[in-house]
């Protein structure tokens, strides 16, 4: 998705999201909000500090 000309991501982002929706209810929570920031920033948005996923863990998100 970030190479140069690599074309619209919003298939690539519709098959995740189809994927997604087959995951346990766990992982969707935990990836659903990664995903729809993905979209967002594919659609030109910007992702603040509070809002970007700087990693994980066993337990919860780790947020900045």
């Amino acid at each position: 998705m970030s190479l140069p000309d690599a074309g619209d991501p919003g298939p690539l982002l519709d098959q995740f999201q189809a994927e997604l929706a087959e995951a346990p209810t766990g992982v969707r929570t935990r990836i659903a909000p990664a995903l729809a920031g993905l979209r967002r920033v594919a659609q030109g948005d910007r992702i603040t500090g509070e809002q970007r996923l700087l990693g994980w863990t066993r337990g919860q998100p780790t947020r900045r």
